[in-house]
C-alpha cells in the first residue's frame, strides 16, 4: 500500500483502538484503565494485512502460514483473553479495537484500496465460514 497508507493506517489504527477501547472500559465495563502501547496498531495492521493479501504467506515458527489464518489466530486469542477476563495484563479489547478499527479508516482511502479490502473481506468471510461448515460437519 505504499509508506504513507500504511503509516495512516498504522497511526489511524493506534488513536481508534485506544479510543474506543478506553470509552467501552470507562462507559461500559466502569473499569479504570490505562491503556498504553502501540499493539492495537499492530492489530490494525494485521488486519489490512490480512484483507490486501490473505493468501501471502508469512512464517511462524519454521511454519508457513497465510495471513489470513494468522490474523484469524491472534484474532480468536484476543476474543478468548478478552471474554476470560484478561487477568494476563494484555489489553485484548485494544487489539480487537485496533482490528476492527480498518472498517472506519477505509472510507478515508481510495475507492481502488475499499474494493481491494472489500474483496479481501469476502475472502475472510467465505473462508471462514468454509472452516466452518468442515468443522461442524465432519468433525461434531
Amino acid at each position: 500500500m505504499g509508506t504513507a497508507k500504511t503509516l495512516f493506517i498504522y497511526f489511524g489504527a493506534l488513536v481508534i483502538s485506544m479510543l474506543f477501547s478506553l470509552v467501552i472500559y470507562i462507559a461500559l465495563m466502569h473499569k479504570n484503565v490505562a491503556v498504553i502501547g502501540a499493539s492495537g496498531a499492530v492489530m490494525g495492521l494485521m488486519s489490512t494485512a490480512m484483507l490486501i493479501a490473505p493468501f501471502s504467506i508469512t512464517w511462524e515458527m519454521l511454519l508457513p502460514i497465510p495471513t489470513m489464518v494468522k490474523g484469524w489466530m491472534f484474532f480468536y486469542a484476543d476474543l478468548k483473553g478478552f471474554l476470560g477476563g484478561e487477568t494476563d495484563g494484555t489489553s485484548h479489547l485494544a487489539h480487537l479495537c485496533g482490528f476492527l478499527s480498518v472498517m472506519i479508516m477505509v472510507y478515508f482511502l481510495s475507492r481502488e484500496d475499499r474494493t481491494k479490502l472489500t474483496a479481501g473481506l469476502i475472502v475472510n468471510i467465505m473462508s471462514l465460514a468454509a472452516v466452518m461448515w468442515v468443522k461442524y460437519r465432519f468433525f461434531n
